[in-house]
């Protein structure tokens, strides 16, 4: 009889252990390959963001902000928290925009064009080599 108490203390023992260690969670870890394009990505977002941030610390950019009363630090944390899809729409915008030189270029030729025809018409006398239109 004793030996079946044993057993009986020895098996409870055992179901014990067993349900204490199946209720514990088992965290496994798992690997998987990392493509060349994530890494790419990766790797392009960072450098948007770097162009972002070095454009940020221009002078003019930064007499341009504090004029607006845009807080420098809070502008950099927003950078830092867009994502990549963010960071090439807002480069590719900045690459577009004109600079400063090509847009006051296009307003003196305006300008010239504009004095050329009225002189043209006779309106204005501003250059006498321009002979006016006889309608």
């Amino acid at each position: 009889m004793s030996y079946f108490r044993s057993l009986s203390v020895r098996s409870v023992r055992a179901l014990c252990l067993l349900l204490i260690v199946s209720f514990l969670p088992l965290s496994t870890a798992t690997a998987g390959m990392v493509g060349t394009d994530q890494i790419i990505q990766l790797q392009t977002a960072e450098i948007e963001r770097s162009q972002i941030l070095d454009r940020l610390q221009a002078d003019d950019a930064k007499q341009t902000l504090a004029a607006l009363g845009v807080d420098a630090a809070e502008l950099e944390q927003r950078v830092a928290n867009m994502t990549a899809e963010e960071l090439s729409a807002f480069n590719a915008q900045i690459d577009e925009l004109p600079a400063g030189g090509i847009g006051v270029f296009a307003l003196i030729v305006f300008v010239l064009l504009l004095m050329i025809v009225l002189d043209l018409l006779g309106t204005v006398d501003f250059f006498p080599a321009i002979k006016t239109i006889q309608y």
